[in-house]
């Protein structure tokens, strides 16, 4: 047999096997790696498309008023709290109660601000442990914007009480920018 008449047709199919081999060998694993590489921002995509189907712009514009009302209307800055701390130390004395705030400092973009408050009862306070129960479920409701992470109360035979607690409170953080559409 001789081979030479099947030179036209064999070197054409050697070089596409060896393309098809290149190609399952070598091209194939690095694009499956490339792959998985990306399938996180292919996932992010996907959620972001189900997010802006699931929000209409008119819901998105309102969501965006309320929490600029809401950065508003929190601290700006943990050395800002001054007036928020002033507010509470006026509803402690509608309880008939004496408070004293110790701002702590905070993290930089954290969110929240320690305090340490120190409370007891003002001259004249016959009723101070329902007085202070009614202070400290104030700390929990949410227009608060406060956590309770520490409180001891300490009261005597005589009917003395303070009351030390440690605080969270709400600053504005600045919010990301939105991403390019």
């Amino acid at each position: 047999m001789k081979i030479k008449p099947l030179l036209p047709f064999l070197a054409p199919a050697a070089c596409a096997a060896a393309l098809l081999g290149w190609r399952w060998a070598v091209f194939a694993p690095e694009v499956r790696a490339q792959r998985e590489a990306r399938r996180p921002l292919q996932e992010l995509e996907r959620e972001t498309l189900r997010l802006r189907e699931a929000v209409s712009e008119a819901e998105a514009a309102d969501l965006g008023r309320r929490a600029g009302a809401l950065a508003a209307a929190l601290p700006q800055t943990p050395e800002t709290l001054a007036p928020a701390l002033g507010r509470w130390s006026r509803r402690f004395a509608a309880e008939r109660w004496e408070g004293a705030f110790t701002p702590g400092a905070a993290e930089p973009g954290e969110g929240w601000a320690p305090a340490r408050l120190q409370l007891r009862p003002a001259a004249g306070n016959d009723r101070p442990w329902p007085s202070l129960l009614v202070i400290l479920d104030e700390f929990s409701a949410p227009e608060a914007h406060m956590g309770l992470t520490r409180l001891a109360i300490r009261a005597d035979e005589g009917g003395t009480y303070s009351a030390e607690a440690s605080l969270r409170l709400a600053c504005a953080v600045p919010l990301r920018e939105k991403s390019a559409q």
